[in-house]
């Protein structure tokens, strides 16, 4: 089967060959490609099509670019970065990408990733003009994410409900998402098993480490964890790294706890995010789970987390009780001093929940390979 799978991917290669600083999260990233391995083990032929927003208003023309991922072909249309016109440019450029591998036979299924204008409206034009089956690959509910300008909420909302009879498939992540689609051929695709190269042993710290690694945003619980973080009683160190709009506000809350060493790096690359995780051996998810987002979404990077074999503490968010019982811990109400009672357990009785991460991680070995979730990618693209 040939598919097209259209979606926001881009390497450090392409990074640096168009200059581009715009910082896009490691995790979702990383979840792109493991899509693009997935269908690859299942036998699908996949082409890749990249509509890349730089956003950075600098005026500047680039054009189409290609590279490889993997045993696929990443295509980048060309696109001008200028507000406004540079969607539109992206749009027709990505509708003329799938119209020539239409043509060269190369268009059996499109995926697009997420209903947004620069993934769905080329989708959506593809299968109104080339008859192409659609399967969107529904990833974080942005309809529901408060850190995301009130417009584009209102655009993803209007496009999910445009894009609904056009759309045959789903592989989504969350029970949300699957209610809202309204299909039965979907399957779920939260992450995969992506182990660690080798474990590095962890740098002399100050009792055992832990880590916070994504957006400085409300959503995503930054400030439950740091509030947590000044709450505890036993000793640790801590590591936060990431970017967002509470960066400033990160910065002040650390200066201002006592009694715990907290390291804060910058925005990293991936390979220097997976050496620091090698290096943890606590890591937390505090996604708020009392907002709509927190039902809508799910953190991919959990599964990163499981796959290194480290003790996970988790949030209730979205569906992840189905599963967290004996590989993580969960914590309450997302209450900091709930997920500080959490963390002193931990760091007081370290051999006692060692078990929770080798568990973990022979769970989401056995669960999410890229051979297993394949199969069920492939499953729905073949009923679109």
């Amino acid at each position: 089967m040939k598919v097209v799978y259209v979606a926001p991917y881009y390497s450090e290669a392409l990074a640096a060959h168009r200059s581009n600083s715009t910082y896009r999260s490691p995790a979702g990233i990383a979840k792109m490609e493991g899509v693009v391995s997935a269908m690859e083990s299942a036998g699908c032929a996949v082409t890749v099509v990249s509509p890349v927003l730089f956003g950075q208003r600098s005026g500047r023309f680039y054009g189409a670019h290609c590279e490889t991922l993997g045993q696929s072909e990443v295509l980048y249309p060309s696109v001008v970065d200028i507000p406004v016109l540079g969607i539109l440019w992206s749009i027709v450029a990505t509708l003329l990408a799938l119209s020539t591998l239409r043509r060269n036979g190369r268009a059996e299924r499109l995926v697009f990733y997420n209903f947004a204008m620069p993934t769905a409206l080329p989708a959506f034009m593809a299968r109104l003009f080339f008859g192409i089956p659609l399967v969107v690959e529904y990833e974080d509910g942005l309809f529901a994410d408060p850190d995301i300008p009130r417009t584009k909420r209102f655009i993803s909302l209007a496009l999910e409900r445009l894009g609904k009879p056009l759309v045959t498939g789903g592989i989504l992540v969350s029970s949300l998402l699957a209610a809202r689609l309204g299909t039965a051929n979907t399957c779920l695709c939260r992450g995969f098993f992506r182990p660690l190269a080798e474990d590095s042993p962890a740098p002399p710290s100050e009792g055992q480490t832990i880590l916070y690694a994504g957006r400085f945003d409300r959503s995503r619980g930054v400030d439950i964890f740091l509030e947590a973080v000044s709450l505890l009683s036993e000793p640790a160190t801590v590591v936060i790294t990431g970017y967002g709009p509470l960066d400033a506000w990160v910065n002040e809350r650390i200066r201002a706890i006592t009694g715990i060493k907290v390291v804060k790096h910058p925005f990293l690359s991936p390979a220097e995010y997976r050496q620091l995780l090698a290096g943890v051996d606590v890591v937390v998810n505090p996604q708020r789970c009392s907002v709509a987002f927190g039902q809508a979404s799910f953190p991919s990077k959990v599964y990163e987390y499981l796959s290194a074999g480290r003790l996970v503490v988790s949030s209730r968010v979205s569906d992840i009780e189905s599963f967290a019982e004996g590989k993580m811990l969960l914590y309450d109400n997302d209450s900091p001093a709930d997920l500080a009672s959490v963390l002193d357990e931990v760091l007081a009785h370290p051999e006692k929940y060692r078990e929770y991460g080798i568990r973990g991680r022979k769970w989401v070995a056995e669960n999410c390979s890229y051979g297993m979730v394949g199969k069920n990618i492939r499953h729905v693209l073949e009923r679109a």
